[in-house]
This record gives structure tokens, sequence and C-alpha cells, in this order.
């Protein structure tokens, strides 16, 4: 049975009752930056929103976007009433995804934007779906992203592949969890991502259970953690982020 709720598209960023996949992942790279440094970029967002409209919006959708965000048109110069070019690739990485008749066919079938709440460790928890299919239990997240490559990671000291780097296998668990306790069966969890290149790369992958499995311990770790900053814990620096770069305080000469 569905989990009640009064969440929208339009309220659910700026809802703190629950807390989301996003704030996790961030929660993961570093505490501090987590806690403190304010939303997203709003280019970056526009540029995802941008994206998933065009992967997966009616047209309806499509014109509406347009005409709400028509600072992503050049106002000056020989460009001007043209798109912007970081938009351009944009456009360009969803076109690529549309080609692909095997992934059209999935995202036509899939509700989109769908919200759903839960709890895991008493913690309230929200998940916007840009694909689920309800009857199957099938979701998948759209990812608009600069390239596909290995990332060093502090955490692990080590390489890890692209969707690992950006806690991708920890959203997709939390939204498999959250969708069960919805009452949606399991099925297929994983991504359809592009890369912003000239020539776009596609990449469309499926997360087994064992990964699922590590992936649901890092989550319930980070609720964990989460409870115990909300009861007073100072939240660690990683000093590696652009966050901890831009407050950092030199109060001594280091020693080396």
């Amino acid at each position: 049975m569905k989990i009640k709720h009064n969440l929208t598209p339009d309220t659910y960023h700026e809802e703190k009752e629950h807390i989301s996949s996003s704030y996790l992942k961030k929660l993961w790279k570093c505490e501090y930056a987590a806690l403190n440094e304010p939303n997203e970029d709003k280019e970056c967002f526009k540029e995802g929103r941008l994206f998933e409209v065009l992967v997966s919006g009616t047209d309806k959708e499509k014109e509406k976007f347009f005409a709400e965000n028509t600072d992503m048109f050049a106002s000056t110069g020989k460009n001007k009433g043209l798109l912007k070019s970081n938009y351009t690739i944009v456009v360009n990485a969803a076109n690529a995804v549309r080609k692909q008749k095997m992934l059209a066919n999935i995202i036509d079938v899939c509700d989109k934007q769908a919200i759903m709440v839960g709890e895991i460790n008493g913690v309230k928890i929200k998940a916007m779906y840009d694909l689920i299919n309800p009857k199957t239990g099938d979701i998948f997240d759209l990812k608009c992203m600069a390239k596909f490559k290995d990332q060093y990671m502090t955490q692990t000291e080590q390489y890890a592949s692209w969707w690992e780097f950006y806690g991708y296998h920890i959203q997709m668990w939390l939204y498999r969890e959250i969708a069960r306790q919805n009452g949606i069966p399991n099925g297929r969890t994983g991504l359809i991502a592009v890369s912003k290149q000239d020539t776009p790369e596609i990449k469309a992958i499926t997360f087994s259970d064992g990964i699922l499995g590590y992936a649901e311990g890092i989550t319930k770790q980070l609720i964990d953690r989460h409870i115990e900053l909300l009861n007073g814990a100072i939240p660690e620096r990683c000093e590696e982020c652009n966050f901890c770069k831009k407050t950092v305080i030199i109060n001594e000469f280091e020693v080396i």
C-alpha cells in the first residue's frame, strides 16, 4: 500500500521533513559540506531538468519548461535567440538517448517524476523517481554527466567506477527500498546515462543484488551518522571538496 504524503514536484526539493538520496550522497562525500554548503548549482540543476524533460517529458511539459526558462537562450550577439552552448550539448545528449529504441520503449511505459516516502532507521525518507514501472518494479534514473571515467575516492583511497564515485548505487538502493515500502515489487534497478560530449556516450546499467546489498550497508551507516549529527556530533571536514577548500582557515604553519 502506498504511503500517503503531500509532496509534489514543485515542493519536493524545498521540503525539509524528509531527507533525500542527494543529501545522503553528499554526506558520504563530506559531512561538513552536506550540512553547510548551499543547495546545488542552479545552472547544473537546470541542465539536469532539461535533460529529463527532453528524454521523458510530454510535448506540453517541454513547451512549459522552455517558456519558464528563457534565460537558457542567448539574449545578445550573433547567437541571440538560440540555446546557449551548454544547453545545446544537453539537447544532443537527450536526442542520443531517444534514438535508442530499447531505452525509448522503457522510458515511455514508465511513470515519470513519481514521489514516494518511507522510513529507514526511524528517519523519514523521500524519493522522486525519474522512471518507475509500478507493475514490474523496474526503476531507472536518468543521468547526463561530463563523461564516464574512473575517479579517485578519498573514502576508499582507490579509484572507483563513475557510478560508485557519485554514489549512484546508494541512491538506487534507497529508491528500491522506498518503492518496496510502498508495495512495489523488486525489479531491475539501474541507470540510463549519457555523456555531455560532442559525440555522446550512452550507458545503460542495472545493479546486481550484490552491489545493492553493499549500498544498503553504506546507506544505513549514513542514516545512523545523520542521527548522530542531529544529536550534536561535530561534522567532519574532508578537506578535499571545493567547499572545504573555500572555507579553510589557516591558523598555523604546516611542518614538513
